[in-house]
């Protein structure tokens, strides 16, 4: 049987990986991905890094 890539990459992908689904209002993916364009990253950097960085300000009492 030869070696199946896309089966390899889904399975790597659901052993390592934890997919999220967010819903948003119409036009809101675009203005994320446009800023994420802005500073050369993908929207899923953006995402983490800024869901991330809450995370760390709630921790530091920024959020109150």
């Amino acid at each position: 049987m030869p070696f199946n890539k896309s089966k390899y990459n889904n399975d790597f992908s659901k052993q390592t990986y934890d997919r999220i689904s967010v819903l948003v209002p119409k036009g809101t993916r675009q203005r994320w991905n446009d800023h994420a364009t802005d500073r050369k990253e993908s929207l899923n950097a953006f995402i983490r890094r800024a869901v991330e960085q809450c995370i760390i300000d709630d921790d530091l009492g920024r959020n109150q």
